[in-house]
């Protein structure tokens, strides 16, 4: 009886269906303002002094990604030490998501590892001895944000802010449009170091090693201010040599959207919503050349609408449904 039981069991595992496993990437633009982040360069600030980063390295910890409507699936065992001259892209692992929406995480290294031995961990592990050292010491841990450079006239003045302290760490978000390419799904993330000098004057110099006063202000603007929606390879596109009119309204919509259309004569034309995944969830000719076409109800997520003109892309545009 019991292996007849064992048996059945096994039947009902195989025949179980298997949800795919997406592997999720996080990039990071690293900006300065406007522009891309450049060691070593000379920016001028909104507080109008110059100033240049000839260091800087953080550690992000406990990410979350949101995704299917809100919710929450956490990254276990993961510490990402970023240094912005080096490290653009992480893997984060494989996981059942469809539709991901956000992006969760805290800056610095998550208290029950914050005062373990830097020794104990593999040599390429982020945690490990680095050159130059991110480790503190073992009452306080490591350094969540490391930011070293000059400042003011002639670039003369030397400022330097380590911060670190459990109580320091801030936790941060993030809300992009993500990409999904097969089996993979791409998270673009701006991080934009200009506003870490909104608070914080480095013009005469300044040194706080430490988890006061401008430290907390760095941890602080760094999880709240840096970090937001980054730039995609998607975005709203017309064929330059197609002459007509296509509007989405309302985008991003809570009920029904509507692909207005305008159409030049001697073509056949075609809609097709495709989802994150790139999977066709509704494909529609369009009979006439004016009107407008009911995009079909959808669940909370990213999608692309697109139109053919005698099979040929004509135009791609984002359509984002909050349910």
């Amino acid at each position: 009886m019991i292996q007849r039981s064992l048996l059945f069991l096994i039947i009902i595992i195989l025949t179980l269906p298997v949800t795919g496993q997406t592997e999720v990437v996080l990039n990071l633009q690293h900006k300065f303002g406007n522009g891309d982040l450049m060691m070593d360069s000379p920016y001028t600030t909104q507080a109008g002094y110059d100033l240049k980063i000839e260091r800087l390295e953080y550690y992000l910890s406990s990410i979350e990604i949101v995704h299917d409507g809100g919710q929450i699936t956490p990254v276990p065992n993961t510490w990402l030490l970023v240094r912005p001259n080096e490290d653009t892209a992480f893997v984060l692992g494989n996981f059942n998501v469809q539709s991901i929406e956000a992006i969760n995480f805290s800056v610095g290294v998550d208290s029950v590892v914050n005062h373990a031995d830097p020794a104990s961990y593999a040599a390429n592990h982020p945690l490990a001895p680095q050159n130059p050292s991110m480790h503190w010491g073992w009452t306080a841990g490591y350094r969540f944000v490391a930011l070293e450079g000059y400042a003011g006239a002639g670039l003369a003045a030397n400022y330097q802010i380590h911060a670190l302290g459990t109580e320091n760490y801030f936790a941060g978000s993030a809300i992009f449009d993500p990409i999904a390419t097969g089996d993979t799904t791409q998270l673009y993330v701006k991080a934009d170091y200009e506003r870490l000098f909104e608070n914080i004057d480095v013009s005469a110099g300044l040194f706080n090693h430490g988890a006061t006063g401008e430290s907390i202000t760095l941890l602080a603007d760094m999880a709240a201010n840096v970090f937001s929606e980054g730039t995609t390879p998607w975005t709203t596109a017309v064929e330059p040599d197609f002459i007509g009119t296509l509007i989405l309204a309302p985008n991003p919509s809570q009920e029904r959207t509507y692909l207005q259309y305008d159409l030049p004569a001697g073509h056949q034309y075609e809609m097709r919503l495709v989802d994150i995944s790139g999977r066709t969830i509704q494909r529609q000719l369009i009979p006439q050349l004016q009107g407008r076409l009911e995009i079909a109800p959808l669940s909370s997520g990213l999608y692309f609408v697109n139109v053919y003109q005698d099979g040929q892309r004509v135009s791609m545009d984002k359509l984002s449904v909050l349910r």
